[in-house]
Formats: structure tokens, C-alpha cells, sequence
């Protein structure tokens, strides 16, 4: 699961740099929007060895923010302290940037310079990456917001079993690739297998689809992709199409809780198709384990049940 907030109303800040004017542009903007506290909790100034106090105003009050000469030092005395605003310049901004970058507090970092290296901003957003749970908004001011945690793709791969509870067994795989652009694959199949009383096998297929999905909404806590595609049955002797639509969800109330929930309508050659699946899961460390319930409509053919597995979040 991605986290798509980055600050809220109680996220203070720590400012790098004795930008006067900006620091009251903030708070002036806090008192406009409501903030029941400063977004400005602690300054750095490098030359300030002894460090000290600043004086302004939030709202009507006057308010005494303190000031610290490294970022050490203000961390250890702020330590909810969740972001940084790095207005030194471009000479070091990169040095600034880099020592933030493995503080574990800050979760987002902002760079306000321009004319940093482009060699050096490659290193910043490098390490950005490579630490992966940190926001890194600049340097620069063109097209340069990166979460560190985003990648150009994910992938996610589950297996499930699924049961009737009379004699239709229902071993799936699917395989869902999603990207940054909000475009990817989906692909499902299942092997429907019918068992007499005896076990023997009395009938069998396979089902599966493959689609183009777009991811047309998100936030935080859902996330709703839609998208179409080929639905087909592999036979001996040849193999049935049809046309296959399909809308899906997932849904993070709290962590570790999803809810993930799909629906594929189309048909398979003459037959019309219906196909459902809800479940509940919890993720540990990448590891989705999930139960829930399915039901396919093929034709005038109804077959639902229980069902439940495992789901790898690449």
C-alpha cells in the first residue's frame, strides 16, 4: 500500500536556512487555514553556534521558535519533527540534503535551491530511492517531485482455492501489473475440476481472461481500476473467445487490513459470463493472506462458493 499523504494538519516542520520572510508566510498561512499549532517548529542557522530564539507572529500571538546551528541538534530536541524545507543554496544544498536524507524522523524532504549539479541531483535522488520510505520534492523546481518509494511498476501474484462445497474444485492463479502511469495487465485462470463421490474426475476445464486495466481513482485508503479485455477456454481442439469487462477495488481501512473486491462481466463464445470475487486479508512484509467467497455464472451454469490464498505484493 502506498501512502499518499504527505503532511496533515499537526506536521511540523524544521527550516534550514534564516529565511525570515518564509517562515512567516507559513505560520501566516497556518493561522489562515485553521492549524492549531505552527507547521514551523525548529530553524537551522549554520552561523548561529550558540543557537538562539526567533520571534513572529501566529495570528494575533507572538511566538518564539528556537534556532539551532546543525540538524543534530534540532532533531534531538524536536523528535516529531516529520519534514524538512532546505532553503540553503546550491552550493550546499547537496551536503544539507544528504545528511537529512538519513535522519528517520523526516519523511518528506524539500529542496528549494536551483543550479545544483545535475550529477549530484542523480546521487540525491539515488540514495532517496535506495533508503525507500522518504518523500524527496526537488532539488530544482522542474518536474523534480519523487517518491522515494514509488517505482516504474509493481506486481502482484496470487494463488487461490476455491470450493463449491459439494464437488467443484477451483484452483486459480491471477497476476495483476500495475504501473506509475496508472495503465498494466491483469490476467486470471481457473481450472474447474468436478469430482464424483468416489473422487474420479468427472469433469474438467479452464477458464482465463487477460485485460488492460486502468487505475482511474486512488488515495491512501482505495484503490479503483477498471478495464477490458480477452476472455478465453482452451479446448482440445480449439479455443473459445469472447469479450470481457473488468471493474475491481481495493480497499485499506487500517493497516494491516485490505479489502479487495472484482467483478468480470462478458461472454464466452454464445454463453454470457458473470464472474465475482470479495475477500478479506491481511499483509505482513509483502504477504497478503486472504478469505473470502466467488461465484461464476457461465450460461445458465451458477457455481459459487468459498474461497482463500495467498497474494504476493511485488
Amino acid at each position: 500500500m502506498t501512502n499518499y499523504k504527505l503532511f496533515d494538519r499537526n506536521t511540523t516542520s524544521l527550516i534550514y536556512g534564516y529565511q525570515r520572510n518564509a517562515i512567516q508566510r507559513m505560520l501566516d498561512f497556518d493561522y489562515v487555514a485553521g492549524r492549531d499549532i505552527p507547521s514551523v517548529e525548529a530553524i537551522i542557522n549554520p552561523t548561529a553556534l550558540k543557537g538562539g530564539l526567533h520571534k513572529a507572529f501566529s495570528g494575533d500571538k507572538e511566538i518564539m521558535i528556537p534556532i539551532y546551528p546543525t540538524i543534530s541538534a534540532a532533531v534531538a530536541n524536536h523528535p516529531k519533527m516529520a519534514t524538512m524545507i532546505n532553503f540553503a543554496s546550491f552550493r550546499s544544498a547537496y551536503d544539507v540534503t544528504m545528511e537529512a536524507l538519513e535522519v528517520e524522523q523526516f519523511k518528506s524532504i524539500t529542496v528549494i535551491a536551483e543550479g545544483i549539479p545535475e550529477r549530484f541531483t542523480k546521487i540525491i535522488k539515488a540514495r532517496a530511492v535506495e533508503i525507500g520510505d522518504k518523500i524527496l520534492i526537488g532539488p530544482s523546481t522542474v518536474t523534480q517531485t519523487v517518491p522515494a518509494r514509488s517505482r516504474s511498476a509493481a506486481l502482484r501474484l496470487t494463488a487461490e482455492y476455491g470450493h463449491d462445497m459439494e464437488n467443484v474444485h477451483k484452483p486459480s492463479v491471477y497476476a495483476l501489473l500495475s504501473t506509475r502511469w496508472r495503465f498494466g495487465l491483469e490476467s486470471g485462470w481457473t481450472y474447474f475440476r468436478e469430482q464424483t463421490e468416489n473422487q474420479a474426475i468427472a469433469d474438467q476445464l479452464y477458464i482465463g481472461d487477460i485485460n488492460i486495466i486502468h487505475r482511474f481513482a486512488q488515495s491512501e485508503n482505495i484503490q479503483m481500476r477498471s478495464g477490458m479485455g480477452l476472455r478465453l477456454m482452451p479446448g482440445e481442439d480449439q479455443v473459445d473467445l469472447g469479450f470481457n469487462f473488468t471493474y475491481g477495488m481495493d480497499i485499506y481501512p487500517t493497516n494491516p487490513l485490505v479489502f479487495s473486491a472484482s467483478v468480470d462481466i462478458g461472454n464466452l463464445g454464445m454463453a454470457f459470463l458473470l464472474h465475482w470475487r470479495a475477500h478479506v486479508g491481511v499483509i505482513f512484509w509483502g504477504l497478503e493472506i486472504f478469505a473470502g467467497g466467488d461465484g461464476w455464472l457461465i450460461g445458465d451454469v451458477a457455481i459459487g462458493g468459498l474461497s482463500g490464498g495467498l497474494r504476493i505484493w511485488l
